[in-house]
């Protein structure tokens, strides 16, 4: 984590512990292939301190350890996508991957032991709602050509609903 992020030297010692406890805890490693990340942010108050950054694939990962898959991606103005609510949910999404066009949304989807889907589709304008009320590095959003930070997005808004599902049984 120091050698892809030397800013990492200049933060408090107990901000970069909190960082490895979380770390641990999660079972994730700031590695640059688990999907999470040390973080440098400066505060005029107390200067660097470290944050954990986790993505969307680290979600994915502890997730998957408690028997839930979670699939995401992204909806382009050239796919066709069939998206229906009611008693029997779906989405079909047939991908253009030689002419995608621009960014439409963004969908989420669980998948249970038992099978038993979950999902959670995002429009362009929800996800950057999101972005301008909750981010506060707005960079890590500007440097996503493959909007990860939006499947990010699906993914987080999913998870909110399948934990409240579950603490509701």
């Amino acid at each position: 984590a120091f050698y892809k992020e030397p800013k990492l030297s200049q933060c408090s010692k107990p901000s970069i512990m909190d960082c490895a406890v979380q770390s641990l805890t999660l079972k994730l490693f700031p590695d640059g292939y688990s999907g999470i990340a040390w973080i440098p942010y400066y505060s005029k108050t107390t200067g660097y301190e470290a944050k954990l950054s986790i993505d969307y694939t680290a979600y994915i990962t502890i997730l998957g350890r408690a028997g839930i898959q979670i699939t995401s991606n992204i909806v382009y103005k050239n796919d066709e996508f069939l998206y229906e609510e009611g008693d029997s949910p779906r989405i079909i999404h047939k991908p253009n991957v030689f002419d995608k066009g621009e960014s439409l949304g963004v969908y989420a989807i669980a998948t249970d032991k038992n099978g038993l889907k979950t999902h959670k589709v995002m429009s362009k304008e929800e996800v950057l709602h999101i972005k301008e009320k909750y981010s506060k590095n707005k960079g890590f959003w500007e440097n996503d050509p493959l909007l990860n930070m939006w499947k990010k997005t699906a993914v987080r808004q999913l998870i909110k609903f399948v934990y409240k599902e579950k603490n509701d049984e």
